[in-house]
């Protein structure tokens, strides 16, 4: 009897939606920090191609803002806003009980003049513990990799 392995769906990320994230960063560090992110060819790509995969496009935008708003003595770089140290004070500030509602508040302050908060709403989606996780093990394994 000859078992039938089901594959993993796998969520496939395109060129194009890490690059439409890095317009994103960009547009977003020029709103919050008023200045240019510092661009790393290759890493960036596979950094956010990392984090796609474990949470979605619009949690990956909320946990940008958190970073560039809350975190503004770092470089602006998805090196830095992926890094394990900063997943981790992520993790902390995730257990506070006003933490979705800060969120939500630098969403507003920044970018309060969209007309379509139903559709933002929607988009809003909550990331947990594990999706952090995730990443931070995940990024650990490539810096492993490139260090060799």
């Amino acid at each position: 009897m000859e078992r039938k392995i089901k594959p993993k769906t796998i969520k496939k990320t395109g060129i194009a939606e890490i690059k439409k994230f890095m317009d994103f960063f960009n547009e977003a560090s020029l709103k919050i920090r008023r200045e240019k992110p510092i661009f790393t060819r290759g890493k960036d790509g596979w950094l956010v191609k990392i984090a796609l995969k474990k949470i979605s496009f619009s949690q990956l935008e909320q946990l940008t803002l958190w970073f560039l708003e809350r975190k503004k003595n770092l470089s602006t770089t998805i090196g830095a806003l992926l890094s394990k140290k900063v997943l981790e004070t992520l993790e902390k500030d995730m257990e506070r009980a006003d933490f979705w509602k800060e969120v939500n508040e630098i969403y507003d302050k920044y970018y309060k003049s969209l007309s379509f908060t139903k559709e933002l709403a929607k988009k809003f989606q909550p990331f947990n513990f594990k999706q952090i996780n995730d990443i931070k093990e995940e990024v650990a394994v490539l810096e492993r990799k490139t260090k060799k």
